[in-house]
């Protein structure tokens, strides 16, 4: 039993989120007293849940912390965060006046996030919802002469 909750955690450990991975060791603590069929059926449900509950992104969303950027003369956006951790967010980008050129990008916990493979002076409405502790637009990264609007704040503010 220990090697078949071991082995789970090992596979899926570099996508879940904080609270399931707390999760996994209050299930391992558990494993003692509930049969073992049991405690791994429960460990698969979580670790589905938290794959499921993660990837939870709807445009346009009043949740969403919504923001128009310019590429200006480069192909990427930098999304400018800062390396203090407790990031775990998911973004939507779409371009403006063509919504059908628009990505998903999910569980993003990374302190400095790079979009790329945008085309040069286009606008892009960018939208974030998950954990954020900080978006910081300074004179670095390009972010100062990129970030048009901020046109919704969401729950995130």
């Amino acid at each position: 039993m220990n090697t078949t909750i071991n082995t789970i955690t090992s596979a899926i450990n570099g996508t879940v989120n904080g609270a399931i991975k707390q999760k996994f060791s209050q299930l391992r603590a558990l494993r003692r007293v509930l049969p073992s069929r049991l405690s791994l059926a429960l460990v698969t449900v979580l670790a589905l849940f938290g794959q499921v509950a993660q990837a939870q992104i709807t445009p346009g969303s009043p949740d969403n912390f919504i923001m128009v950027w310019n590429t200006g003369s480069t192909t990427t956006i930098n999304v400018p965060t800062l390396p203090i951790g407790g990031y775990n967010y998911s973004l939507y980008w779409e371009e403006v006046g063509n919504p059908s050129n628009n990505n998903t990008q999910l569980g993003i916990t990374d302190s400095f996030h790079i979009i790329s493979g945008l085309s040069a002076n286009t606008d892009y409405r960018i939208e974030i919802v998950g954990d954020v502790p900080q978006i910081v637009v300074s004179n670095s990264g390009g972010a100062d002469t990129q970030l048009r609007e901020v046109s919704q704040w969401g729950s995130i503010a």
